[in-house]
């Protein structure tokens, strides 16, 4: 079959209705007599809460009610993705100064709010728990959660003999611990939704990234069936992660049930930067051997990760950190030591690439520190010691499909950035020095570790009209899912792309697909699409066949019309559709297969399906100032086959520039557990001025198990890109940075106590 719309810069689906502003996010919905709801949040971080004194509130004129945790019909506590934990309103302590005490329903936003600033709370301070370590050490009389410990998760896991390979004298080593703070995600759109009571229950419209998990919780809290709770998602303004789990949905539909009127929550930018997730804060120290030849010999870690108040997305980050700590190279003697704890500072959840660019930054400084001290090409020092398909993984595995890194380290190699980079060192003017650094990013695709099965369902029907419709629970926040879904499903009914008509995620009308996250969409939902369309298309022809007496092998499907080969019919879907007895339908249902050959190591299903990208920075720092300027960004993307290469281009784009904001301007401050820069004016984000040119060269060697050849390219695109900077800003000023952000502060101090030829 000629291919027609796989690999083509296809324009977004919905981008013209995006640019009209026709298309609605959640706190575009209105009703004439709808409520507004206002968060009432924790006056403290860890306090048992005495009394709420909601009197006041309810006196203010156009206040309807304040909801708290007696006011739920059902289950108090919901599931954060793996455990049951989270309370939905506080019930008996705070354990974060984002947990929501109340909230106050009224007939407008003004009332809401000033209604919610009359809520008293009379509470009794518990010790704060903010130090990790403390937690590990044990020296915290008492448990934040009663009845379990204040470790989640630990693991201890090691092969071969690491002190023995250390121990070796033709061995160097390097020890560094590197320091990653919380950061938020900084979407445009904050956590929304909309809510209405309907036929006994309540439906609900927001921008989320798991409809069906959502759903379950709002109807368990809500004491309904889970047919009587309809969850939409409409286009949403990003999440990158911080909406993969309930945010307002249970406390909107609550006020929207009580109330019997709809109701609209909107979180303000602070109560976003208050309650809603964020990155995990952790600290890493790796001591890793190399032989003065070049080869990796010995790596042995310590993580100690910040999880927060609530499990939120469960032990797997841990686990993700530790799948990349020892990166894509082959390393025979590891030993790992790592925890996850919980302390009463900000929740901790996910955020694009979820444990791979932490694990990615710390051991992607190692590699460059090292080649430095061999006195080897950095790329070349990666390329002696990358794995391949059949080798074992640091984390105990065996390495089953193959990976493009190779390619895409040996196309970096030749690249004249690259080339000419060590020519090109001298000052370009004044206090400007300039540096160029390269990191790899191997993270693994879709949701498939520990146990963490991962799965695809697609309906498709063939319309009266002869248009094809496709029902995915897939949500569109801004990563061209639904164009390149759109793309799959035309190329493999050869038919034109606009005949496509998608209905997405609502759990009426589409099947439980999993979440948007993960990378997942093109890989696995595309998958699932793939196989829908060639059972619709197998059975169009055979109707086709039947009603224009036609043997089934002389018809095909060209340009969204069946054509006998042998003759000059030629048959209009709609046609088909009205020859059809019953309506053309397809439902598919489609796992992705675990790992089948047990690890040695502590994954006990670790991914299957890899994927990889090749970042080179080039930065200039004042060295007077302290600026770093990040000036160009190469991406070499591994992607098994580009779908859309338009799409691929922009997610390296936003990549880079959520990457950029982590190494050099992002982080959440914390004082005694409560944020000090809970606005964008005080937690400054990267802009267009200061995002730079990004080159995007797509490394294509398909993958046999992917939707025409396709992996996937969302979360790799931003994990190499902070180690690549600080690898850069090393190049430049002969200083390693071993804490983020990178700012003009910490330049100045660092060159400052530095003594070095560069002034």
């Amino acid at each position: 079959m000629t291919e027609t719309w796989i690999g083509k810069p296809i324009r977004r689906v919905d981008g013209p209705a995006k640019v009209r502003g026709a298309l609605k996010y959640a706190g575009d919905y209105y009703a004439p007599d709808m409520l507004h709801c206002r968060l009432v949040l924790a006056p403290h971080p860890h306090a048992v809460i005495d009394a709420i004194h909601t009197q006041a509130a309810l006196a203010v004129p156009g206040v309807v009610r304040v909801l708290t945790a007696k006011d739920l019909p059902g289950e108090k506590y919901f599931n954060s993705l793996f455990e049951v934990m989270r309370p939905v309103l506080v019930v008996d302590k705070t354990r974060y100064i984002g947990d929501v005490i109340a909230v106050v329903v009224a007939a407008s936003e003004q009332a809401a709010s000033i209604g919610a600033a009359e809520v008293r709370i009379d509470f009794t301070p518990l010790t704060l728990v903010d130090d990790p370590e403390k937690v590990i050490r044990g020296e915290y009389a008492f448990d934040i959660h009663a009845g379990r410990s204040n470790i989640l998760k630990e693991i201890h896991y090691s092969s071969g003999d690491v002190d023995a390979a250390f121990a070796r004298p033709d061995v160097l080593t390097l020890e560094q611990t590197y320091h990653l703070q919380s950061m938020d995600h900084a979407f445009i759109e904050t956590e929304s939704g909309f809510a209405y009571p309907e036929d006994g229950g309540v439906r609900i419209i927001s921008g989320s990234q798991s409809a069906f998990h959502n759903r379950a919780q709002v109807a368990k809290c809500l004491a309904l069936p889970e047919e009587k709770v309809r969850m939409i998602e409409p286009q949403t303004g990003g999440a990158f992660g911080g909406k993969a789990n309930v945010t307002v949905h249970i406390l909107v539909g609550l006020a929207a049930l009580l109330t019997g009127k709809p109701c609209r929550m909107v979180w303000t930018r602070k109560e976003h930067f208050i309650s809603a997730i964020k990155r995990h804060p952790l600290k890493i120290t790796l001591k890793t051997g190399v032989t003065r030849a070049g080869d990796l010999v010995a790596h042995q870690s310590r993580t100690v990760v910040d999880k927060g108040a609530y499990i939120e997305i469960g032990s797997v980050f841990l686990d993700t950190v530790v799948e990349n700590l020892t990166g894509p190279y082959k390393i025979p003697n590891v030993k790992v030591d790592a925890w996850t704890v919980f302390t009463n500072n900000l929740c901790s959840g996910a955020i694009r690439g979820l444990g791979a660019g932490e694990g990615c930054l710390a051991i992607e400084s190692q590699m460059s520190q090292m080649a430095q001290m061999i006195e080897m090409d950095p790329i070349e020092f990666r390329i002696r010691n990358l794995l391949h398909q059949g080798d074992t993984h640091g984390a105990g595995h065996q390495l089953l499909k193959p990976v493009g890194t190779h390619t895409a380290l040996q196309t970096a190699l030749k690249h004249p950035l690259w080339r000419e980079h060590r020519s090109m060192k001298p000052a370009l003017r004044g206090n400007i020095r300039r540096g160029v650094g390269v990191a790899i990013g191997m993270k693994g695709y879709s949701m498939g570790i520990n146990d963490a099965w991962d799965y695809s369902t697609a309906i498709m029907e063939l319309q009266p009209n002869g248009r094809i419709m496709v029902k995915l629970n897939v949500l569109e926040c801004g990563q061209g899912a639904l164009t390149v879904l759109s793309q799959i499903a035309a190329e493999t009914l050869n038919c034109p792309i606009d005949m496509i008509d998608l209905h997405t995620a609502d759990t009426t009308e589409t099947l439980d697909a999993g979440m948007t996250a993960a990378s997942r969409m093109t890989y696995v939902l595309g998958r699932g699409t793939q196989r829908a369309a060639q059972e619709l298309a197998r059975m169009i022809l055979a109707v086709a066949a039947q009603e224009f007496d036609t043997p089934v092998e002389n018809l095909q499907i060209v340009n969204g019309v069946v054509v006998d080969k042998n003759t000059t019919g030629r048959y209009p879907l709609s046609l088909v559709a009205e020859a059809a007895s019953q309506p053309l339908k397809v439902v598919v249902n489609e796992r992705i297969p675990l790992s089948e050959i047990p690890s040695k190591g502590p994954l006990a299903h670790p991914h299957v399906l890899y994927s990889s990208m090749v970042q080179i920075a080039e930065v200039e720092v004042d060295i007077e100032t302290g600026q770093v300027a990040l000036k160009q960004m190469i991406c070499f993307a591994d992607l098994g086959r580009a779908i859309n290469p338009q799409g691929v281009e922009g997610q390296c784009e936003g990549g880079v520039a959520l990457g950029m904001g982590y190494a050099l301007m992002e982080k959440i401050h914390l004082s005694e557990g409560r944020v000090q820069n809970p606005d964008l004016s005080t937690y400054p984000i990267p802009t267009s001025w200061d995002v730079p040119h990004v080159e995007t060269i797509m490394i294509e060697e398909p993958e046999d198990s992917g939707p025409f050849g396709a992996k996937g390219i969302g979360e790799n695109a931003t994990v190499p890109t902070a180690p690549a900077i600080l690898n850069a800003i090393e190049d430049a000023t002969g200083i390693r940075f071993t804490s983020l952000p990178v700012t003009p502060e910490c330049i100045v101090q660092a060159l400052a106590l530095e003594d070095t030829a560069l002034r």
